[in-house]
């Protein structure tokens, strides 16, 4: 009984070492992916190294152009209406901060660069995404279909997390929106492939 609760003591230290060091190499190593760079974000456990699928994120990233810039394909540094929001995918300066404060990596960016250049915005925006679906909702969203991940994922970047959690509700124009556009594109299966 000793030698069995030694050996599952070992297991555990040399499976949370490896989870660390696998945290700290996926933190500094960004990977080349599609043209772009996904940047790493913060691993603090192990079910963090989900990296959001391209497949996944061209259909968030679509349905999200829908909703801020019916379709239109705008410079990272156009402002929309109310100066808030920002680019094709109407991010904002505070997804910006959110991504750089929960990825130190990226403290060498500021806003400013962020929606000066194209491939940084895309990377940013796709960031703020999983940000927002794993940090801030707890959601393992690559489990999810994606039609689901989507409505909550536009619901939370429109309103922000707080709000979203505080249970507020969406814009009734913006929420048939989000439902022409889950109608109109077939979409994948699953969040996962």
């Amino acid at each position: 009984m000793g030698k069995q609760r030694a050996l599952n003591f070992k297991k555990r230290t040399l499976f949370f070492s490896f989870e660390i060091f696998s945290a700290c190499i996926l933190s500094v190593v960004s990977v080349r992916d599609n043209g772009g760079f996904i940047l790493p974000i913060q691993i603090q456990k192990s079910e963090f190294s989900i990296t959001m699928s391209n497949q996944l994120w061209q259909y968030l990233r679509a349905g999200l152009n829908y909703l801020e810039s019916s379709g239109q394909n705008y410079p990272p540094n156009f402002v929309h209406p109310g100066g808030v929001a920002y680019g094709s995918l109407g991010l904002s300066r505070i997804a910006v901060l959110d991504v750089i404060q929960n990825s130190p990596s990226l403290s060498k960016f500021n806003p400013e660069d962020v929606f000066n250049d194209v491939n940084l915005y895309e990377d940013f925006a796709k960031s703020y995404a999983d940000l927002l679906l794993r940090h801030y909702l707890k959601l393992e969203y690559w489990k999810m279909p994606s039609e689901q991940v989507f409505s909550i994922l536009q619901k939370a970047w429109f309103l922000g997390p707080g709000l979203y959690r505080q249970g507020h509700a969406d814009i009734s124009s913006r929420e048939k929106r989000t439902q022409e556009y889950i109608r109109k594109i077939i979409p994948a299966s699953h969040a996962s492939t």
